[in-house]
């Protein structure tokens, strides 16, 4: 995949033109297609260099293969230090991020706002970088409201509060494990709350 000049086709709408920075173009040479994709660009807290892509295009959505994930993410602000930066809110994808921050109609802005997407599922070492990027920030997670946003909120908070939280799942159960307690939570009943009910971390 080639990364082509960035954004240099876009007719901008306000919310773009907001978020146009983090957001450019991509050429995919390998298909047939030939096909040029709308990309967001992954980095690794702290660092300039692109080390991935979410990807999307009509009826297509996913990440750049062989790029690396689980330590990157993508990460929208325009703060003028990570100090500055008051509020980290993490999203499944960077359009969701996008759709959140106009329904939210200013209130919160990307002066001190970091909108951060871990592209469709979330690896603890995500979360740590960029809670290590921002530590003044106070973290809120705006996942999808089905059951694997429900986990994905688990596993956030148990990066924010230093608990290293294994996962796995039995049939509809899911599996809790951390230091030598462990929980069980049938999943249509997976919530925060109720992960904060059973184990006790606060």
């Amino acid at each position: 995949i080639r990364d082509r000049s960035r954004h240099s086709c876009w007719t901008a709408l306000p919310i773009f033109e907001k978020f146009l920075p983090y957001i450019t173009l991509l050429q995919d040479t390998a298909s047939k297609g030939n096909f040029t994709n709308v990309a967001f660009p992954y980095r690794k807290p702290g660092s300039e260099e692109v080390t991935n892509y979410e990807i999307r295009n009509h009826g297509f959505k996913g990440m750049a293969a062989g790029g690396d994930k689980e330590n990157s993410a993508w990460i929208a602000t325009n703060a003028d230090t990570k100090a500055t930066v008051k509020n980290v809110i993490f999203f499944e994808s960077a359009i969701d991020a996008m759709s959140f921050y106009e329904l939210k109609k200013g209130y919160y802005k990307l002066a001190d706002t970091a909108f951060v997407s871990v592209g469709g599922y979330v690896s603890p070492n995500q979360i740590k970088n960029v809670l290590n990027e921002f530590p003044n920030a106070r973290v809120s997670t705006a996942y999808d409201k089905d059951v694997n946003g429900h986990l994905y909120d688990v596993l956030t908070y148990a990066v924010a509060i230093g608990k290293d939280i294994r996962v796995t799942k039995d049939d509809n159960t899911f599996n809790f494990k951390w230091d030598n307690k462990s929980i069980k939570i049938p999943q249509e009943e997976l919530t925060l709350n109720r992960f904060k009910d059973e184990s006790g971390l606060k």
